[in-house]
């Protein structure tokens, strides 16, 4: 497991306000203070935790990671041209989660809760250019177990291949398999030769879309 905890987020005020009132004209005078966006900047403890694995079997519906099987057409197509994927784990920490949620004004919660959120983008695409440029991979995507028809326990076994997650940046599985602190994000990273983006099979409305919707593409997949 190889550790990673210096980010260079370049987060503002405007873009968490822009984020917060984008067609909510009425919102826009509520969420100007920007002793919000300081308490949350104070509060961002950004760290990641991932490691080089071989893909060591390939089937049409599973894919083995150094000895590790993993159940998802999905992941299994993305690695059938790869002998080498990266899982990882990587949080804001759980300071700026704790604070919105001890918050008394829905205002400031909202405010702390939408900054976390963008924060944590930030820092997941540092870390996929990060493990791109040292490995000299090229282009990258990712996929996370939750997404798409990858179940979400098998984050367990996500974790076993990296090893004391919870020791080394504070992040750990709930008795449902969902992390804590809930500003974390785990998957696998992995070289590709076209973009992939699970936004593309999934229907379902999402204000953090990155991609549109490819009803064809998804049925390419079987899912």
């Amino acid at each position: 497991m190889e550790l990673l905890d210096k980010f260079p987020l370049v987060l503002t005020h405007d873009e968490v306000h822009s984020r917060l009132c984008s067609g909510k004209e009425d919102l826009g005078g509520r969420f100007t203070d920007r002793e919000f966006f300081k308490r949350g900047e104070a509060l961002l403890r950004p760290r990641a935790a991932f490691a080089y694995s071989c893909v060591t079997d390939h089937q049409r519906e599973t894919v083995t990671l150094s000895g590790i099987r993993f159940n998802s057409k999905v992941l299994a197509r993305n690695l059938n041209r790869t002998d080498r994927a990266f899982p990882f784990v990587i949080t804001i920490g759980g300071e700026l989660e704790n604070d919105a949620s001890m918050a008394r004004d829905v205002v400031h919660r909202v405010y702390l809760e939408t900054m976390g959120n963008m924060a944590l983008g930030q820092c997941l695409k540092y870390l996929e250019r990060h493990i791109a440029v040292r490995y000299e991979l090229g282009p990258v995507s990712r996929f996370s177990p939750g997404q798409l028809d990858w179940p979400i326990e098998e984050q367990r076994s996500l974790f076993s291949l990296l090893g004391d997650v919870e020791g080394k940046i504070g992040v750990r599985l709930d008795e449902r398999s969902m992390m804590i602190p809930r500003k974390s994000v785990s998957g696998v990273i992995f070289p590709t030769t076209a973009p992939f983006n699970a936004c593309r099979l999934c229907p379902k409305e999402c204000e953090w879309r990155e991609a549109p919707y490819d009803e064809s593409l998804r049925r390419s997949y079987g899912i």
